[in-house]
């Protein structure tokens, strides 16, 4: 799940119709499966540097430029970043989480979602 499913991106209505959709079966899911004590928990990664994300953008210098311009801690996401956030998320402490969606993004959702992918929003002055 991204954070596509909360926003609206120019020109990309199947791909953030269905994170939305990914956004509502989590919390009917946590619904129907709370009786048994089963949590359903989403999460939205951002920028994450993987290997689908280095030919188009980790591994392009100025498209990895534009796109660090959105994200508030300055800095791509790692594997270990989201894996710690499932395992947290696994874990007892977070057993009364459920029916969410969990961004580990760098605080990218928080300025909204560029028209164009890998055009970062403008910054606020």
């Amino acid at each position: 799940m991204t954070r596509s499913g909360s926003a609206a991106a120019k020109g990309m209505a199947p791909y953030c119709v269905s994170k939305a959709a990914l956004a509502m079966l989590t919390r009917v899911s946590a619904l129907d499966l709370a009786p048994r004590d089963v949590r359903v928990v989403a999460v939205a990664p951002g920028l994450v540097d993987t290997p689908m994300t280095r030919p188009g953008v980790t591994g392009v210098p100025e498209t990895l430029r534009s796109m660090l311009e959105s994200v508030p801690l300055g800095r791509i996401g790692r594997p270990q970043d989201v894996a710690a956030l499932v395992c947290f998320l696994a874990s007892e402490e977070a057993s009364f989480i459920t029916g969410t969606t969990v961004s580990a993004d760098g605080g990218m959702g928080l300025r909204g979602y560029p028209d164009r992918p890998g055009v970062p929003p403008p910054t606020a002055r």
